[in-house]
């Protein structure tokens, strides 16, 4: 195996800067649209002591997907961690790259 390669340690770092970022936004997207619905008190004008109730839970196949989503991109989100770390590693820390003389 030869070690005489190079990597671009700064386009490795914006890259896994960049796939965290958007990790971290599609997680926030999909937790919030797995927890929607809202709840109204009693009206005030109609006198009436019930309350009105709406619920948007998504019931089924459709949070089971959300869920399962989610689930996914807290695994991608990981993944995108540790590469930002490696990043990191090669672009401020080069003298860590495996050297291997040749026999």
């Amino acid at each position: 195996i030869l070690m005489d390669y190079e990597i671009n340690g700064d386009v490795m770092l914006i890259t896994a800067a960049v796939g965290v970022a958007v990790n971290i936004i599609m997680g926030f997207l999909l937790n919030q649209s797995g927890h929607s619905h809202s709840h109204s008190g009693p009206s005030e004008n109609s006198g009436i002591t019930g309350h009105g109730h709406g619920h948007g839970h998504g019931h089924g196949q459709n949070s089971l997907a959300v869920r399962a989503a989610f689930i996914h991109a807290l695994g991608d989100l990981a993944q995108s961690v540790g590469v930002l770390l490696a990043a990191y590693i090669i672009r401020f820390k080069p003298e860590y790259k495996i050297a291997r003389s040749e026999e």
